[in-house]
């Protein structure tokens, strides 16, 4: 039974991943594209509108809709913008800095490969997270 919990809350995580990518990667595109911002501002800003509705849409996954707890939301909190502040802007400064250096690719490609391996790497943090810690 746990192996099959596990492969359901693996496909809601994606399909909420998918749609919160949406947000951010849209925000994102807009804000560092043609609003001209750095990359990092951008990426704060992106992530954190991502990250509201990550929460409510894992809520929904890890939980089944249970009512919301205090704990479950600061814990939430904590791993999420561990994830978005710390984890993808460390990533998407070190991919930018190397694409950029030696790269004559375009910015939104530059941008985007970037973006893409900083959003892997806090997909794989925060699903750890939420399934271990946050949604128990």
């Amino acid at each position: 039974m746990v192996e099959g919990r596990l492969v359901e809350q693996a496909g809601g995580f994606l399909l909420a991943g998918a749609l919160c990518a949406v947000v951010d990667f849209g925000v994102f595109n807009l804000l560092a594209g043609p609003r001209r911002w750095r990359r990092v501002p951008a990426n704060v800003v992106s992530t954190g509108l991502a990250m509201t509705a990550s929460f409510l849409l894992n809520h929904y996954v890890f939980t089944h809709g249970k009512s919301l707890g205090g704990t479950e939301t600061w814990r939430f909190l904590v791993i999420t913008l561990f994830a978005a502040l710390v984890l993808q802007n460390a990533v998407l400064a070190v991919a930018s800095g190397f694409m950029e250096s030696g790269s004559n690719w375009p910015d939104w490609l530059q941008r985007n490969l970037a973006k893409c391996l900083a959003v892997g790497a806090g997909m794989v943090w925060n699903f750890t997270w939420y399934r271990a810690w946050v949604f128990t």
